[in-house]
């Protein structure tokens, strides 16, 4: 549920920027839900065991710019299907009305007074870590946010590391198979030293195949910095 606080004055934009308070769809969205093209989002979620209370719950979405507030963009979260349908803003307030009141807001609107989560930060963008719950309450370590762009940017650096290693432990299989065959073939006469050797390089063969489809795969989607990793 949500938690009062004491009362702040109407939300001020930035001047020549439209105030939302979320009354109605973005327009250009189909079936109620806004279309995101062209506008920056973010993520919520948590890392850890707590997603089913009610707050935490609440916030977790994706969320989507709508205006500005105080010199930063405002975001809303979209409605999530068949979800109830809760109004839930990603703002900034300034300190204007104190140093208590500054900071980064989950709430039902710009300024009001029903409010989830504050993080005491005065950054450009929603900051990732350090929001509160309730507002006036300790920091929950475990909630997330993070930009939907880099959150799939951390994503795929991941698989790209995993597909280096993939690789790496591939080769040195190969290295130590093609040791092993050379140690067991000896002059190349003998025909069962020879399937020996060929036995011995069976799993390598499937591990190096399985480290190249992986890689593969990861080249697909590989750009920028992160695909310089395999070149």
């Amino acid at each position: 549920a949500q938690q009062a606080r004491p009362a702040m004055p109407n939300a001020v934009a930035v001047p020549g920027a439209p105030m939302f308070q979320g009354t109605g769809p973005v327009a250009g969205g189909k079936g109620g839900i806004p279309t995101t093209q062209g506008r920056d989002s973010y993520l919520v979620y948590t890392r850890g065991n707590d997603g089913n209370e009610v707050v935490v719950k609440t916030l977790m979405g994706e969320y989507v710019e709508h205006g500005s507030n105080h010199g930063r963009k405002v975001y809303k979260k979209l409605p999530e299907p068949g979800g109830e349908a809760v109004d839930v803003f990603l703002y900034y307030w300034d300190g204007r009305d104190g140093p208590a009141f500054e900071g980064w807001w989950f709430g039902n609107k710009l300024g009001g007074t029903q409010v989830w989560s504050q993080c005491n930060s005065n950054n450009l963008t929603p900051p990732g870590a350090g929001w509160k719950i309730p507002w006036d309450g300790t920091v929950r370590p475990t909630l997330v946010v993070i930009a939907k762009s880099q959150q799939a940017n951390a994503l795929f650096e991941t698989k790209l590391r995993e597909t280096q290693q993939s690789v790496t432990e591939a080769e040195a299989l190969a290295t130590s198979s093609l040791e092993q065959v050379r140690a067991a073939v000896g002059d190349y006469t003998n025909p069962e030293s020879l399937l020996a050797g060929e036995q011995v390089l069976v799993p390598a063969s499937t591990t190096l195949a399985t480290a190249l489809k992986k890689f593969m795969d990861s080249q697909r989607g590989s750009t920028g910095e992160a695909a310089k990793q395999f070149a």
